[in-house]
């Protein structure tokens, strides 16, 4: 789920409000952990994301805030280095 993951999230962001967190979507999430975790996520959040027991409007709030996360993440990484803050070029 590395190679284009922003696309990856949405993709899997209209799955989940199509069919919900069903096993698809829960062998996608499990994918998304360590991205999560790298891009600066609580584990605490991921893994109120993954548990089953998780009401569905925390599960899909937890989903935001992770993609959000990855997104800016993403989005820093592929910026070219003299427009980024801090950087020198």
């Amino acid at each position: 789920m590395s190679y284009d993951l922003p696309a990856q999230l949405d993709h899997l962001a209209g799955h989940i409000d199509r069919f919900g967190f069903d096993a698809t979507a829960q062998l996608a999430l499990r994918q998304v952990r360590r991205p999560a975790i790298e891009a600066g996520a609580r584990a605490a959040l991921v893994e109120l994301l993954l548990d089953d027991a998780t009401p569905t409007p925390v599960r899909n709030r937890a989903f935001g805030h992770i993609a959000t996360i990855i997104a800016r993440a993403h989005r820093s990484d592929t910026r070219p280095a003299e427009r980024q803050p801090g950087r020198a070029a």
